[in-house]
């Protein structure tokens, strides 16, 4: 029986049919009806204790009967000390078993359901309430799922969400229980269904009504998710706050969205998370229209996010100083009640600029308090942490970080860009660059610049076209290089941002300055000022002057032009490959640390190189050491 279970045979077809005949002849018929009818019953759970075991079967000795058949074949298969499960071949044999005896499988489903809310459980609540197919007595079930669940990773609630199967309900599900809609926009958005997520946003709007007479505090869920709404700014939202404001009768009191897994949708940026926030920096008193409207939906989390979101808008248009008051302010506005989120937000920031300003000791600080507090308290943005730090060491086209980054275990290919992995994705296509993988990371590029126009997300757009433009440069194909950063820079223009373009540094320069030609030419007649883009230059100059840059390994070497080092810069080399550090040559060749570093980074710059090894190699291999 195992061998004919575990066998290839057994699933040709698609139907088990061959496990189906010979199981049901030599195995099933000889048992006696009781225990049939346990295994039909339990049949409904993928998994199940003792005590759901009893609940589903009505039998007290439920616990004899599964150590029983766990001992004497290898059907029913043990997890752990106390939960178990059905081989999948003879699951699908008990439940189609259960359909031909006219088992009453909602009736199970619905005592499963009850058994987990009980427990607390209401993922799983809600799933088997699902399966019962009476939509008509969903909400609780769903009120419990979206106000009571335990938070945790976004990824990992999108995939649960995703195995409800939610666009494959009938439209009788939505009708009976239209609340079921904030369920399915959700799933949708996170995973990056732009056209069911905007059905389901119509669906919602027009069915507000008859939410509100389910239970007022859908309407508040509704009017969070109306808050993710591409199709207009959030400023626009905020004016139009009324229609849902109205119908809400009083707000969760420590504020909706921390009740749910993440209101940053786990990505590192606060102004570029849930939703791309960057239409605020255009009103003038955007924060405060937004703290009359939207505000209560983040209750104590408001008293952070009204400093912080300026902070980063400040950030992106380059004025460090003001961004890192705007940071120091959200800190000290934190509150022990505020969620994981927040902190890992101000986090980021505070060593984003503190790393772009050159303040390199508080820089690692602020990122080893940051790693810390990640480990200890918030492992569920582990991953965006390992793609930031990953991000950081491909700034410099470090070959081994994008091995090591794509090497990672959640690091996977997907149809489509979910928002849930916007920023390692992002991390992926800097990785492919890197390595060279140049086909690769164009069309990943080209995927997350159509996710962000989709989303209206212009900051995704920016950085996206950013890279392409540098990879393009990169590749020869200068002039669609200067159409993508064109393209990119016009999409932030409006916000005076353009951080996101110069953080590419080396290989973005060449590009900026080709564009600023373009535009200081008669004929222009594009919506780029000169001194924008001149803005833009200037910062990615300084940025190059301390990396690579991304492409740095795609740069083709010139042809006919033999590398030559100084002669300090050969000694400094040559040193390094006896293994002394920097102060140790400084002091031995009477340099300063500084001018040591400046003949290392040179050295590294003309042999095309990253690392002490390669560059030793390379410069033996060259005949220069």
């Amino acid at each position: 029986m195992a061998a004919l279970a575990k066998s290839d045979r057994a699933t040709r077809g698609g139907s088990s049919t061959l496990f189906a005949s010979f199981f049901e002849e030599q195995v099933w018929n000889t048992w006696d009806e009781s225990l049939r009818a346990f295994c039909v019953a339990t049949s409904v759970a993928e998994q199940f204790d003792p005590a759901l075991a009893e609940l589903l079967s009505e039998r007290a000795d439920a616990v004899a009967v599964m150590e029983e058949l766990a001992r004497t074949n290898t059907f029913l298969m043990r997890l752990s000390d106390s939960l178990y499960r059905y081989h999948h071949l003879f699951r699908d044999f008990l439940r189609e078993k259960a359909a031909e005896e006219g088992v009453d499988r909602a009736k199970l489903c619905k005592r499963a359901a009850e058994f987990f809310r009980a427990r607390g459980d209401y993922t799983q609540a809600l799933r088997f309430w699902l399966e019962s197919a009476d939509f008509k007595g969903m909400d609780t079930y769903l009120l419990l799922y979206l106000y009571e669940s335990s938070s945790g990773s976004v990824a990992d609630s999108a995939d649960f969400m995703g195995t409800l199967r939610l666009d494959d309900l009938p439209d009788r599900a939505y009708r009976d229980c239209p609340p079921l809609h904030i369920l399915a926009l959700w799933y949708d958005y996170l995973t990056g269904q732009r056209e069911r997520f905007e059905h389901h946003l119509d669906e919602l709007y027009r069915a507000l009504p008859r939410i509100a007479a389910f239970d007022p505090r859908f309407i508040e869920s509704a009017t969070l998710s109306h808050s993710i709404d591409h199709r207009t700014t959030i400023i626009d939202k905020a004016r139009r706050f009324s229609k849902f404001g109205c119908l809400i009768k009083r707000f969760t009191p420590k504020g909706l969205a921390t009740t749910l897994t993440s209101f940053t949708q786990n990505l590192p940026y606060p102004h570029r998370s849930n939703v791309d926030y960057s239409a605020i920096a255009l009103e003038e008193d955007g924060m405060e229209l937004l703290g009359k409207t939207f505000a209560p939906l983040l209750g104590t989390e408001w008293c952070y996010v009204r400093p912080l979101i300026p902070a980063c808008f400040e950030y992106e248009r380059n004025c460090l100083d003001a961004a890192l008051a705007g940071i120091d302010e959200a800190r000290r506005a934190l509150v022990p009640e505020n969620k994981e989120d927040g902190r890992v937000c101000i986090g980021i920031m505070e060593h984003a600029v503190l790393w772009q300003m050159g303040r390199a000791d508080d820089a690692a600080r602020a990122l080893a308090q940051l790693e810390a507090y990640v480990a200890q308290e918030a492992s569920q943005f582990l991953h965006n942490l390992r793609a930031y730090q990953a991000k950081l060491a491909l700034f410099d086209a470090d070959a081994r970080a994008a091995r090591s980054w794509l090497d990672e275990y959640f690091v996977v290919e997907a149809e489509r860009i979910g928002l849930v992995r916007v920023f390692q994705h992002f991390t992926t296509a800097r990785a492919y660059i890197a390595l060279g993988r140049a086909e690769e990371a164009e069309a990943l590029l080209r995927d997350l610049a159509e996710f962000g126009r989709g989303f209206n997300r212009p900051l995704d757009v920016g950085e996206a076209g950013a890279l392409s433009a540098a990879l393009l440069w990169a590749r020869g194909r200068k002039d669609e290089a200067v159409d993508a950063l064109a393209e990119a820079l016009e999409t932030l223009a409006p916000y005076g941002f353009f951080r996101v373009v110069a953080d590419e540094g080396a290989s973005v320069e060449p590009v900026l300055k080709s564009l600023a030609a373009r535009i200081a030419r008669p004929g222009y007649d594009g919506p780029l000022e000169r001194g924008f883009v001149q803005e833009a230059l200037l910062a990615a100059h300084e940025r190059g002057r301390r990396f690579r840059g991304v492409c740095a390994n795609l740069a083709a070497p010139r042809a006919g032009k033999p590398v030559k080092l100084s002669r300090q810069q050969a000694r400094v080399l040559s040193l390094l490959a006896r293994g002394l550090r920097t102060p140790e040559i400084a002091e031995q060749t009477g340099l300063t640390v500084p001018t040591v570093k400046s003949h290392t980074a040179a050295a590294y710059q003309k042999l095309g190189v990253h690392n002490v090894m390669d560059a030793v190699l390379k410069a033996r291999e060259l005949g220069l050491l």
